[in-house]
């Protein structure tokens, strides 16, 4: 295992390239810093070899490796990104000098670095992102655009549209069309002029941006778009529109004589879920019919059940393609609401074969999660062959649950006590998990955690992260004592550069702080003042501001005053 600043490495992994898909292989690497790995860069047909280090970067760099914990090493690699000067900015960068391999000090450095760069020299940073093919480029380029439109501008002009390629040239595309009307519509001209961009994905990332920002500019130049290109523009503004009010779009479309195409394309497009039940009142009586099929596919979502109290026949549906309907929506309750879908089998026709393949999902389903249930369910059935089918699928599935009962509520105290006489050492043998609880036996076991001694407690919260962690569902509140154990009793003798457990906390804390941030923390906040608790906050708030950096910025004012300066410098200025 790497050190407590192996956090770094967890941000890298999971953090930073969760919000921002960093660090594909040679690629920019996730924590914003150059490829460790790379000697020099390409870009065309030239080579570019890294700068050489000078005897003050040298100084610099031994400053940091002397420091004595990560605290002050994260604290003196803040003050670095802001005292550079931006060409010595670039050269660390290209000289990857504070070399990235896991330290939370150099994914900070890297961090706040290519933020102040951003802020004082986007069009500096875009073309480093863009030499070094960098997973960073189309937010650079867009940025670029908001800020400076004449050097984006500049950078579309003459073939370099075509050089920079269609994604640096839609996210330019798309910064200009939030700040600059003017610029956006040159933009659009020479983003439409890129060889075989009909075909790329990226033009639904331009066309959307217009759609949203500069609608005239789009309106205004339809007539000109080749045919494709024209379509794909209109599939974009009219699901939109629809979005926007659907019933006053569709009052349109049903005037416009190519009407049902576009809206056919916006529902094969992925604009499915914009059609609902309530719907179809607004739609003409033949288009519903020329639908038919279409509704079947739409039924299999998350508004199943309004399909099914829908009147479709008087809606317009044919009567055939509402038995079809009818029954994909009450499939697609099998596993996800199983008591509504023998609740509503007698109001939906059905073949005989639907109807058994339904029961037979419909009780593996109530198996996996309430036995009782399913048994009692299959017990009110009336039909006799509803009945054998019910048995028949008891018989093949119900081991599957079954099979877990006798291990499935163990009594928390002694399944607690177990851990600490068994032994869970061996990193790719799992971790111990307590079988599915619900919330009144989760608390049960912090509890019973809670009571034991300490040595009993450090025991089980070692075993519980004997995998790194993985084993426990992010937030776990088992896991989430467990982990505040360790950071209270690390080994003998160790510091939080050298442990074997740093990461896999670290590991939970992300994970948690990705999945529910604000539970991550308050969960951080509540941890003892000092460098374990201090760098489980940085973790959360670097997260956090990924999604939300006000709510970050935010949180952090709220925290004891040590945490709080150690979160503030880790998320910097301006952030």
């Amino acid at each position: 295992m790497k050190s407590w600043v192996v956090l770094g490495s967890a941000i890298t992994a999971g953090v930073l390239s969760a919000a921002a898909g960093w660090a594909a292989a040679g690629k920019a690497p996730s924590a914003g810093g150059p490829d460790s790995a790379r000697l020099t860069e390409r870009h065309g047909a030239k080579a570019t070899l890294r700068p050489q280090r000078s005897r003050e970067v040298d100084e610099r760099l031994a400053k940091l490796h002397a420091a004595r914990n990560p605290e002050d090493r994260i604290r003196l690699a803040v003050a670095l990104a802001h005292e550079l000067s931006l060409d010595e900015l670039r050269q660390w960068f290209e000289g990857n000098w504070l070399r990235n391999d896991g330290d939370l000090a150099a994914t900070i450095f890297y961090r706040v670095a290519r933020q102040r760069w951003l802020e004082e020299d986007p069009e500096g940073l875009f073309r480093y992102d863009l030499k070094h093919d960098s997973d960073y480029l189309a937010k650079t380029a867009e940025c670029l655009g908001q800020r400076d439109p004449a050097a984006a501008l500049e950078m579309m002009r003459g073939k370099g549209a075509a050089r920079v390629g269609p994604a640096a040239a839609a996210a330019l595309l798309k910064g200009l069309a939030r700040t600059d009307p003017a610029a956006a519509r040159e933009a659009w001209e020479l983003f439409r002029q890129i060889p075989g961009v009909t075909d790329d994905y990226r033009l639904n990332v331009a066309l959307e941006a217009l759609a949203l920002w500069q609608p005239g500019v789009l309106e205004a130049s339809m007539d000109e778009l080749p045919d494709k290109m024209r379509r794909q523009a209109l599939t974009i503004t009219t699901r939109l529109a629809l979005q926007a009010d659907f019933s006053a779009e569709m009052a349109r479309l049903a005037a416009d004589p190519d009407g049902f195409r576009r809206f056919e394309e916006v529902l094969k497009t992925g604009g499915g879920e914009l059609l609902l039940p309530e719907h179809l009142g607004d739609l003409p009586k033949e288009w519903i019919g020329w639908l038919g099929d279409r509704f079947a596919r739409l039924a299999d979502g998350g508004s199943a059940e309004a399909w099914l109290d829908q009147d479709l026949a008087a809606m317009g549906v044919d009567e055939g393609k509402v038995e079809q309907i009818r029954f994909q929506a009450l499939f697609s309750l099998v596993w996800s609401h199983p008591e509504e879908v023998f609740k509503r089998m007698a109001h939906v026709a059905m073949t005989a074969d639907q109807r058994a393949s339904l029961i037979q999902q419909t009780m593996r389903a109530l198996l996996q999660q309430d036995p009782e249930q399913a048994r009692r369910m299959a017990s009110e059935l009336d039909d006799p062959e509803d009945v054998a089918q019910a048995a028949a699928s008891i018989d093949q599935y119900g081991d599957e649950r079954e099979g877990q009962s006798e291990k499935k509520s163990p009594d928390p105290r002694t399944w607690l006590e177990s851990l600490v006489t068994s032994e869970w050492d061996d990193p790719f043998g799992g971790a111990p998990t307590y079988p599915e609880a619900d919330e009144a036996k989760k608390a049960e076991l912090v509890r019973e955690f809670r009571s034991m001694d300490e040595p009993a407690r450090i025991s089980v919260a070692r075993k519980l992260f004997a995998d790194g962690g993985t084993s426990s569902p992010a937030g776990d509140p088992l896991a989430a004592a467990a982990a505040r154990e360790l950071m209270l009793h690390p080994p003998e003798g160790a510091d939080w550069n050298g442990t074997e457990f740093s990461s896999d906390l670290s590991r939970f804390t992300v994970n948690w702080a990705d999945e529910a941030p604000a539970e991550a923390a308050a969960w951080a906040k509540s941890l003892p003042a000092g460098e374990p608790g201090n760098l489980a906050a940085r973790n959360v708030a670097l997260r956090w501001a990924d999604y939300d950096p006000a709510a970050a910025r935010a949180w952090a004012r709220t925290l004891p005053a040590e945490m709080r300066a150690a979160v503030m410098e880790t998320l910097g200025p301006g952030r």
